[in-house]
């Protein structure tokens, strides 16, 4: 098989890969954090006074190229901790927890420690998200290419029997 060709199929492929990858998670944080709203009966000034937000936070990241900040994520993580924080993130697993947990007093949501430390946990969770779906991508690719080599093998077995 020609090296451009087997190239050009694989960057096709990966390219498939990938518009799948970002069409499965067009839904935003916020629009996620909205249906947990709307189950809870949650509304956004509820929202802002538990989490001790500034009035709006909610509101302006619906709008259109927006979404929730990763300080307001770890504060809604914080708080309703019944939330699963993959879910949240990445649109995978159950919305919630398996063990519901009460969440925090209004006191301490307004004085949440660690932002950074908090931020960084988040990163580290999307990073590993991240590497496992492209392991799992990796594998597919690798199974699509032994699946082309033995078909473009079969021909020449033929030809020299």
């Amino acid at each position: 098989m020609n090296y451009r060709i087997a190239n050009v199929e694989l960057i096709y492929i990966y390219s498939k890969y990938t518009l799948n990858f970002f069409t499965q998670n067009l839904m935003r944080r916020i629009d996620r954090f909205d249906k947990y709203m709307e189950i809870n009966d949650l509304n956004d000034n509820k929202v802002t006074v538990q989490l001790g937000i500034a009035v709006g936070t909610i509101g302006k990241s619906r709008k259109e190229g927006r979404d929730l900040s990763e300080r307001v994520v770890e504060k809604i993580l914080k708080y309703y901790q019944d939330i699963n924080r993959v879910w949240l993130l990445t649109g995978e697993g159950p919305m919630l927890k398996t063990e519901p947990k009460s969440p925090i007093s209004d006191k301490e949501s307004i004085n949440l420690k660690n932002d950074d430390e908090m931020t960084n946990n988040m990163l580290v969770t999307m990073l590993y998200d991240a590497n496992q779906r492209i392991k799992r991508l990796e594998a597919e690719i690798e199974e699509l290419k032994q699946q082309q080599g033995d078909a473009t093998d079969s021909p020449k077995k033929r030809g020299a029997i």
